[in-house]
């Protein structure tokens, strides 16, 4: 549950610094991709499991975590 929690902090971070330096804005729905691609990345980097996909990968990630994607 932490690794969700600080790639949604880290997103959210980014996105404010690139609405208040750059006038740049994302839906909602973009950011949480970058979430779910983030959490992905961090957990196979941490895990190394060389036959996951990122589809497979993030769907399962989030089941386990219980949160709905």
């Amino acid at each position: 549950m932490l690794l969700v929690w600080f790639a949604s902090s880290w997103v959210i971070w980014k996105e404010r610094n690139d609405k208040i330096f750059h006038g740049k804005e994302n839906a909602l729905i973009k950011l949480s991709e970058k979430i779910k691609l983030l959490s992905f990345w961090w957990f196979k980097a941490n895990f190394v499991v060389s036959c996951i996909s990122f589809t497979l990968g993030a769907k399962a990630l989030f089941l386990v975590l219980d949160v709905d994607n």
